[in-house]
């Protein structure tokens, strides 16, 4: 008994003594580590997790691809153990992590070297878990017939996971992240976790997807202008292409002065605007966002025919009192153009000097912009759809010079997120200078004095101006009358507020006047062609569009020689000069497509006028008169004098308005306020338009200072409204 009673408390002591020597480590009992630090070791029960990739591979996850990423489960420690693995959610994207699709494979090699693959879990990854059970008999240590290799050791256990999108996934999927974990517990077999030694690992992950949700395409050089795109034809770098979506529709009244806010625009945010239809500015006009157009011509046009002098601002669409570059005409009245929001409201205004004879409205149309890119050096680009619902907008920024040609309707439209490939645009460069130029005929001799050196057959002459603040080239021009049209050769350019002086024959008529520094074009065909009883003079630019007409003496005959039965085309223009005289604009320029911009001069002045350099533009709207100013440097007050007849009880009235208006001396506009040629009460409650006005006379006087710097009068055709 005391041997017994001896071997026995040997027996305990020994047991302590060995498990006194075990090294100290948390895996006595437990060993929880991160798999990037775990550095703890025993000599019982200790798990490894690791994987010598830093993640999924390929890195953005894509629809149609899935991402691997392999790992090592080690057995460190000597006790054998069972472990299982589940997921864990860390940070991130929660619904994309939802989203995906995991496949787990255990894969080891047999004894012919040949790879087995187990599929252990194929699901949801949030819902990803193993052997919590512990009866999967692969997951345990040791493990019999797992042969090492170079993927693996004789104490580990090799998976991949492979991680994957639905089959069609939600677009809103793409460019996030999902950042999770494995976590591997082990256990000592014939125990459950938790009871005598265990270990836990964590494996972090992250999985990012990239785009599928876009739009590609190309911005290239339209050079021949066709709307398609040629393999020669190179690409446009720097434009901007959007994607945007629709926020606000707009109805801008043409007969309100205040015009109509948007709703609150996000600061720093980028909106599209694009902008149709057309209104009726007053009977016989018609106008767009920019162009304006006047019955019965068919030129549409910047700036207004016949009230040039009111600036290229008059009747466009303003925004905040500006505007905008809508680019060049569009036949189908349809503009775009971009802007920055503030953090409040904007404003849409038709401007317009007279707007209450307006009728009509354009339609605006806002949208807020989800992605934007930059063409590079090859015109490509790539906007991202990722988190855009609905449908959506892609457009072009337009740019000065440029004619978009393709898409016909400007801007594509797509019905949501998705992937779109190949969506162009297409530009043509316009020609220098702007879409539609104003060059007036401004002086005509067409009834020549025979003399020793000038005489009817090759002494006739053509005075042209260019009212603009630029040069204007008029090569391919053309000029026609009666006999025939004649075509502007060579490559002749009218400086800004220059003259040019066409002619058959320049070696002769040069003789009879001085050129006065103008530009000398000699025209090819007939010789006399200006008919001194009756002829008319149409300008065309080389797109054949009217730029100018004059008529005298009532214009050629309908037919042959002029009768009841082959009457003048043109009875109201009845200019007729003298042996020697000259038809002239007066003053310089001035031009309101009626007989009254002209007079008589009996004295010739090709290549210059004696009247002044400052242009004068009068029209009519209803009872108003509309009188602007323009090249009107030199003056900063102006003086006038509205002179008519009217009548009142059948009886014939005397009117006279006078009045003054002011500007910066190097202005080069003035524009007067609406002139109401009729009674108003003293508190403009009630106002009556005066009747039976034949001709208004306008007197100008312009000042600088106290000093007067010169006159003209103006006689101006009342229309009855």
């Amino acid at each position: 008994m005391r041997l017994l009673s001896f071997l026995t408390r040997a027996c305990l002591i020994s047991i302590l003594l060995n498990l006194y020597l075990l090294p100290v480590s948390g895996a006595l009992f437990s060993d929880q580590e991160k798999s990037s630090d775990n550095f703890f070791r025993t000599t019982n029960l200790d798990l490894g997790f690791n994987s010598v990739q830093t993640g999924f591979e390929p890195a953005l996850l894509m629809p149609d691809k899935e991402s691997s990423r392999s790992a090592l489960i080690n057995q460190i420690g000597a006790l054998p153990f069972i472990y299982s693995q589940k997921y864990q959610f860390d940070s991130g994207d929660e619904t994309l992590c939802q989203n995906l699709h995991l496949e787990v494979l255990l894969k080891y090699y047999d004894l012919h070297g040949i790879l087995q693959i187990t599929n252990k879990y194929s699901g949801s990854l949030v819902d990803f878990s193993i052997n919590t059970n512990g009866l999967d008999g692969d997951l345990s240590f040791p493990t019999a017939d797992y042969y090492p290799n170079p993927d693996y050791g004789l104490a580990q256990h090799w998976f991949e996971y492979q991680v994957s999108l639905p089959d069609d996934p939600n677009p809103n999927l793409g460019n996030l992240s999902c950042n999770f974990s494995y976590v591997a517990k082990a256990w000592m077999q014939q125990h459950s976790y938790g009871q005598a030694f265990w270990d836990e690992e964590i494996l972090a992950n992250s999985v990012s997807t990239g785009s599928w949700a876009k739009v590609t395409g190309m911005k290239f050089n339209d050079l021949d202008g066709n709307g398609d795109k040629d393999e020669a034809e190179p690409g446009l770098e720097g434009w901007n292409i959007f994607a945007a979506q629709e926020v606000e529709e707009l109805s801008v009244p043409a007969d309100d002065n205040t015009g109509i806010d948007s709703e609150v625009l996000e600061n720093g945010a980028t909106y599209l605007v694009r902008v149709t239809g057309t209104y009726q500015a007053d009977t016989d006009l018609t106008a767009d966002a920019k162009y304006s157009v006047r019955n019965p011509d068919t030129n549409w046009t910047d700036t207004v025919n016949g009230l040039e002098s009111y600036g290229y601002e008059l009747l466009d669409l303003q925004i905040d009192g500006a505007s905008p570059d809508w680019g060049p005409y569009a036949s189908d009245h349809e503009y775009w153009t971009s802007l920055v929001g503030t953090g409040a409201s904007v404003n849409f205004k038709i401007y317009d000097i007279l707007y209450t004879n307006n009728t009509g409205n354009l339609n605006v149309t806002i949208f807020k912009v989800v992605s934007s890119d930059i063409t590079d050096t090859d015109g490509l680009y790539e906007l991202d759809l990722s988190n855009v619902d609905g449908e959506i907008v892609v457009a072009e920024e337009n740019q000065t010079g440029w004619q978009q040609t393709m898409p016909s309707s400007k801007y594509y439209v797509f019905p949501g997120p998705d992937l779109y490939e190949d969506i162009d645009f297409g530009n043509h460069k316009i020609p220098a200078g702007p879409e539609f130029t104003k060059i007036v005929i401004n002086e005509v001799y067409y009834d020549v004095a025979n003399t020793t050196h000038c005489d009817e057959a090759s002494s006739e002459w053509i005075e042209l101006y260019n009212p603009n603040n630029f040069a204007v080239n008029i090569k391919n021009w053309s000029l026609s009358d009666n006999a025939g049209s004649v075509t502007i050769t060579g490559n002749p350019e009218i400086p800004a507020y220059g003259f040019a002086l066409l002619s058959h024959d320049n070696g002769t008529w040069i003789h009879c006047f001085s050129d006065n520094g103008a530009v000398i074009v000699q025209l090819a065909g007939a010789a006399a062609w200006l008919n001194n009883d009756g002829d008319q003079l149409t300008l065309r630019n080389s797109d054949d569009q009217i730029v100018d007409f004059v008529a005298w003496e009532q214009g050629s005959c309908d037919g042959g020689t002029c009768s009841n039965n082959f009457p003048h085309l043109y009875p109201d223009w009845t200019l007729a000069v003298a042996e020697g005289h000259s038809i002239a604009r007066s003053p310089l320029g001035f031009d309101t497509d009626s007989p009254s911009d002209w007079i008589e001069l009996a004295t010739p002045n090709p290549g210059t006028n004696p009247h002044s350099h400052i242009s004068v533009s009068v029209d009519q709207e209803d009872s108003y008169l509309l009188i602007g100013f323009s090249n009107a440097w030199g003056f900063d007050e102006l003086d006038y004098a509205i002179s008519y007849h009217h009548l009142y009880s059948n009886e014939p009235v005397e009117e006279t308005i006078k009045g003054k208006a002011y500007k910066p001396l190097n202005q080069n506009q003035l524009i007067l306020d609406p002139i109401f040629l009729g009674t108003c009460s003293d508190e403009l409650l009630t106002c009556v338009a005066h009747t039976g006005i034949g001709t208004v006379s306008i007197d100008l006087l312009y000042k600088d200072g106290d000093t007067s710097i010169g006159t003209s009068t103006i006689t101006f055709p009342w229309q009855e409204k």
